[in-house]
């Protein structure tokens, strides 16, 4: 788990733009999370939380995350459904005026 992290950081570390990493992280333990929380700070991104928490849960715990860098978010949500396992996780982000102006 830790090494497919690492690589993930390793690709992105050098990248200068905004950023957005998402998807099911299988965070069904507690090592799982701090790891993947240690990964995403290591590349200075934020978790995008939801409004209401209706994010897909493994052992009780949230396995589905969209972190960002970069960018401002206007909304998140995760809406129930029914026809699939997993909550969708949506989110309206944008590049912060001072960033756009460059």
């Amino acid at each position: 788990y830790r090494a497919q992290l690492d690589q993930l950081t390793s690709e992105l570390a050098g990248h200068r733009g905004p950023i957005v990493v998402g998807g099911d992280f299988n965070t069904w333990s507690r090592a799982r999370l701090d790891a993947m929380h240690e990964a995403m700070q290591r590349l200075g991104l934020t978790a995008v939380l939801p409004q209401a928490e209706t994010r897909t849960r493994v052992l009780g715990r949230q396995i589905d995350f969209v972190f960002v860098r970069g960018l401002e978010v206007v909304a998140a949500s995760a809406p129930q459904v029914a026809s699939s396992d997993h909550n969708p996780m949506l989110a309206t982000l944008r590049v912060p005026a001072t960033a756009a102006s460059r």
